[in-house]
């Protein structure tokens, strides 16, 4: 997927890219509380639903470990196992640690891209 980014990039796409990145970032940040809720409680139907659409956009973004964490609690929610959904918060939690300064870096490389003239 990041290599199709780039290819919007080179096509001077390089705003719709940065935007796709600050409303990943965005929507990623808002959903966390909700799917820590729902994996205290436990509302597996929400954990389910939540981790399917953050694995989704992780993948679209190029966020491979974050999209593999929030699939793995996806399945945890699906099996209904309690124990094993709060495993997989954790790592959905620990991924994002690594890449939102990852997709930030990328967001202002896209915007810095953007800015530049043609000499």
């Amino acid at each position: 997927m990041v290599d199709e980014l780039r290819q919007l990039e080179a096509q001077g796409s390089e705003a719709l890219v940065a935007t796709l990145m600050g409303s990943y970032l965005v929507s990623a940040d808002s959903a966390m509380s909700e799917l820590a809720s729902a994996v205290t409680a436990p509302d597996f139907e929400a954990v389910v639903a939540i981790a399917h659409r953050l694995a989704g956009s992780s993948g679209t973004v190029g966020a491979a470990v974050a999209a593999k964490a929030f699939s793995d609690l996806e399945r945890a929610g699906a099996l209904r196992d309690i124990e094993a959904s709060q495993h997989a918060m954790v790592q959905v939690e620990a991924a994002l640690v690594v890449t939102r300064p990852a997709l930030e870096a990328e967001r202002m490389r896209s915007l810095n891209a953007g800015t530049k003239t043609a000499p």
